[in-house]
Parts: structure tokens; C-alpha cells; sequence
């Protein structure tokens, strides 16, 4: 065989390879519906109210974790949220994680974690895209609006908490 021909064979597998590799490997989220509008809405609040809220001092990233009942009683606070904004190399993450508890039937004060559940977002350009959910779309709907509102009730306190930490250092 002449080498052109070898040349040619060599670039025809190449792209064939190629091809096969985008058949192979394409983003299984492509065929998937993205979540709403409002949800997306949502989620961009949550994460503005935890940048907001800021890091602690001496920490290259943000993390904010809070407890609360999103499954409305006020009286067992079951649900764990765990908020971060994170540079994994060059990409900026946001991570919302979310451990349900559930109470030992002995004792009224004991809980075991249940399940746990992640929304890992990447952002970019100051636009945020969830790139992993353990959560539905019908799910996303119900658990981030109930989310926001806990944070911002959270928020509320933390500011309360300060004005009475200044307040205290005045007198």
C-alpha cells in the first residue's frame, strides 16, 4: 500500500472515531427537559440570599448551613440544608444539599439521617445551571421555594442577632 493511502485510511478512522465518540458520549441532560422558569428564579434567589450572607472570615468559599422544617412542623425541625459556593479549578459551583431526618421513636430528641439529597449548580458568566440534581423536576418545584423562605427567615434572625450584639456593645 502507497503511503497516501495509509494517510488517507488513517485520517478516515480518525474521524470515525471522532463520530462515534460524539454518538457515544453525548450529555444525557441534552434529552432532558431543564427545569422551569420559576424554579430556576428560585434557585437564583437562594443563591444571591447565601453570597449575600457572605463566608466567614479567613475561608476562600461559602458556607452556610441551616436547619428547618420543610415539612411544616415548626416543632421538629427534620430537615438539615447545607449551602456552598465553591471554585472547583476554574469553574465556580453552588451546592445545596439537603439530609432529611427522621426522629427515633424512643427518644424525643434523637434523629437519624434518613437520605440525603444534592443540587450541584455550575456557574457561569453570573448565570447559574444545575448540572446535577438527585431531585425531579416536580420535586424542585415544592422543596426550593420552601428552602428560600427558611433561609431568608434565617437571615432575619442572623440580622436580629447582630443589631442586639451592637446595641450590647454601645451601652
Amino acid at each position: 500500500m502507497s503511503i497516501k493511502l495509509k494517510l488517507s485510511l488513517f485520517r478516515i478512522s480518525l474521524f470515525l472515531m471522532f463520530l462515534l465518540s460524539l454518538y457515544c458520549f453525548q450529555d444525557a441532560s441534552l434529552d432532558k427537559p431543564g427545569p422551569t422558569l420559576k424554579t430556576q428564579k428560585v434557585l437564583n434567589s437562594i443563591y444571591q440570599e447565601i453570597v449575600d450572607l457572605g463566608g466567614y472570615e479567613g475561608q476562600a468559599f461559602i458556607k452556610r448551613e441551616f436547619w428547618m422544617n420543610l415539612d411544616g412542623k415548626d416543632a421538629n425541625k427534620e430537615e438539615h440544608i447545607v449551602a456552598m459556593r465553591h471554585n472547583d479549578g476554574n469553574i465556580l459551583k453552588f451546592t445545596l444539599q439537603v439530609t432529611y431526618f427522621t426522629p427515633d421513636k424512643g427518644h424525643r430528641f434523637i434523629r437519624y439521617a434518613q437520605e440525603t439529597k444534592v443540587i450541584l449548580c455550575c456557574i457561569t458568566d453570573e448565570a447559574l445551571h444545575i448540572c446535577q440534581s438527585d431531585y425531579s423536576d416536580n420535586e424542585l418545584r415544592k422543596v426550593l421555594p420552601d428552602i428560600l423562605k427558611g433561609i431568608q427567615n434565617k437571615k432575619k434572625l442572623l440580622k436580629l442577632v447582630i443589631r442586639k450584639k451592637i446595641n450590647r456593645r454601645k451601652d
